[in-house]
């Protein structure tokens, strides 16, 4: 029996590579309908997805997570099919028009300062943040003790998510004990598309997750390339996780105030990783370039 189940998984991976969906579908519906399984479920759902019958993916997701509420390829998928119909990535962590943003809070010479993207109000408001609660001594420190200031002044969670970075990872129990594709989409989650792009890219198999990211890691890198501003461009490049490109802007951004335009550029240099401008031409359709 046992050999069996183990030759229908391969007939149905099989028929995936082949584009064969509604074959593949009828052999899952067959076995889960007598004894349902996480493995012959999660392929329906990727399945489904693939064919953008977003519905069906979903009620077949309800039934999974109700059978095995422990399994973590579907709590992904749930956050998935989730981020399909609401990109976390066009919500903003903070909106600049956010009345709860007071003006006094904002110090001169960024009072006047308007972002039109999320992104870069985000990691503005938070470096300023960051350099409040340090004082202006951090500024020109070097990276190593600017890393233990962050530590022994317990930096708020929010703060350390604006900045885009994995200075703290290593603190984080929900990044430590993820599997490496749970990270990836927890890394997507909070906007750091980089970094999830980076994890998913190192994984064997999960064809459907690599697409995923991949298509909207493309989206995010098209989207930076048509905008104007530098200090935006940088901060995009910074998530983006294409450091030398990130640096490269942030040199030509002439408005922002000289403290916040050093602590912005420790920051970007900070961050364990990145991607070199070649990686992500072999990975990214050129078009997208």
């Amino acid at each position: 029996m046992m050999n069996d189940y183990y030759d229908l998984l391969d007939r149905v991976k099989i028929l995936i590579k082949l584009g064969r969906y509604k074959e593949a579908l009828r052999i899952i519906d067959e076995v889960i309908e007598d004894s349902p399984d996480v493995s012959f479920l999660y392929y329906k759902i990727s399945i489904l997805f693939t064919c953008r019958r977003f519905e069906e993916a979903k009620s077949t997701l309800n039934t999974a997570i109700s059978i095995f509420p422990g399994s973590t390829v579907f709590r992904i998928w749930k956050m998935v099919l989730a981020l399909e119909t609401k990109d976390v990535l066009s919500m903003a962590q903070i909106n600049f028009n956010d009345n709860s943003v007071a003006s006094s809070q904002l110090n001169a010479p960024f009072q006047s300062m308007d972002f039109n993207d999320n992104y870069a109000y985000t990691f503005s408001k938070s470096v300023r943040d960051l350099i409040m609660k340090l004082g202006k001594s951090a500024i020109y420190c070097d990276l190593q003790q600017l890393k233990e200031k962050i530590l022994t002044e317990r930096i708020s969670t929010e703060t350390i998510n604006g900045l885009y970075t994995d200075i703290m990872d290593y603190r984080n129990r929900d990044i430590v004990e993820l599997s490496s594709y749970g990270r990836a989409f927890y890394f997507y989650s909070i906007g750091r598309i980089g970094d999830s792009f980076i994890e998913i890219s190192s994984l064997p198999d999960h064809e459907v997750f690599k697409a995923f990211i991949l298509g909207k890691y493309s989206d995010f890198l098209k989207q930076t390339y048509e905008i104007a501003d530098p200090y935006t461009r940088a901060v995009r490049f910074h998530i983006l996780r294409l450091r030398e490109l990130s640096l490269k802007e942030i040199e030509t951004a002439s408005y922002i105030g000289m403290d916040e335009l050093v602590m912005s550029k420790r920051i970007i240099e900070f961050n364990g990783s990145s991607l070199s401008t070649q990686v992500v031409v072999n990975k990214v359709p050129e078009s997208h370039l």
